[in-house]
């Protein structure tokens, strides 16, 4: 699924943009601002990835609203989520990234997390199980309460994290990954 440039959608609730057929790709045109832009307007908007193989890339995430619980949520195996960007408008969102344990593999390439100054985000990448993830190319500021990478409540195995371009937290605790 090709959109366009300068698009914009959008998601106001947990199943507007729901990607449950395995194998597809969602690839966003253009470049920097001009992406397709997919603005969160809900606590409850999320984009749910429930089916494996799934791509999504080169789309620009905006929080129009406080408190986004979880702006992607992943529970599929092989998915890749390549050269996103996220910008707080409003508020900041809770966990930018939500895994289950059935994100075997997963591939966060290229993420460009641009979070509010102010406290309200626990993690930008939240790994609740799963196997073999990679994160890499990755780009980080926010204030986060928790991690910007929090492994939490279930063991990840065999996760690679390499090739950070840039972290920075504005809270105190000042952690970049947490277990």
């Amino acid at each position: 699924i090709f959109v366009k440039p300068g698009h914009a959608e959008t998601i106001s609730t947990a199943t507007t943009l729901a990607l449950d057929v395995a194998g597809i790709a969602v690839i966003g045109l253009g470049q920097g601002s001009s992406r397709p832009t997919l603005n969160f307007t809900a606590t409850s908007s999320n984009i749910a990835i429930s089916a494996a193989n799934i791509t999504v890339a080169n789309l620009l995430l905006t929080g129009g609203v406080d408190a986004v619980v979880a702006a992607i949520t992943v529970s599929a195996a092989d998915v890749k989520l390549i050269d996103l960007a996220y910008r707080d408008v409003t508020g900041q969102c809770t966990d930018c990234i939500l895994t289950t344990a059935g994100a075997n593999r997963l591939l966060i390439d290229g993420l460009h997390y641009d979070g509010a100054t102010a406290a309200g985000t626990n993690a930008g990448i939240a790994l609740v199980g799963g196997d073999g993830a990679i994160i890499r190319n990755l780009y980080m500021d926010g204030n986060f309460a928790v991690g910007g990478i929090d492994v939490r409540t279930t063991a990840c195995t065999d996760l690679l994290v390499h090739d950070v371009k840039y972290f920075r937290t504005r809270n105190a605790a000042d952690i970049f990954i947490i277990d």
